[in-house]
């Protein structure tokens, strides 16, 4: 034999050796996670004072979920018509998630008036 590991157990020895270090890392987060935070040292951390170029969200991507939904001809064909390159599942997934995000702020902010759908004329199917 030339003393090389088999694919088996190469992946068993590199899983070992992952789930040692993963469990050491984790003891080492936790012990830092457990103390007070005027007792970690942020010494040679360099304090950010400008945040003006930060970019909330850029590396945020929500999972994609698929599902089979019925949506009005009409509506599809508005979206289809207006997305460049074919994207019309895109702009549709833009415009529900601007109505969500409006809704949650107005949640938010206490605006939330007590009409239910049916008194906003809105079909609910």
């Amino acid at each position: 034999m030339s003393g090389k590991l088999t694919k088996k157990a190469h992946s068993e020895a590199l899983a070992e050796v992952r789930d040692t270090l993963f469990a050491d890392m984790q003891a080492q987060l936790q012990s830092v996670a457990d103390l007070p935070d005027d007792q970690i040292n942020t010494d040679d951390i360099p304090e950010v004072k400008d945040w003006s170029d930060a970019v909330r969200g850029k590396f945020y991507r929500p999972i994609k979920q698929r599902l089979t939904l019925r949506i009005d001809a009409d509506i599809v064909d508005y979206f289809r018509k207006r997305a460049p390159r074919g994207g019309y599942q895109t702009a549709m997934n833009q415009a529900l998630r601007a109505s969500m995000l409006r809704d949650l702020r107005r949640r938010h902010s206490g605006t939330q008036g007590t009409k239910d759908r049916r008194d906003r004329g809105t079909r609910g199917d």
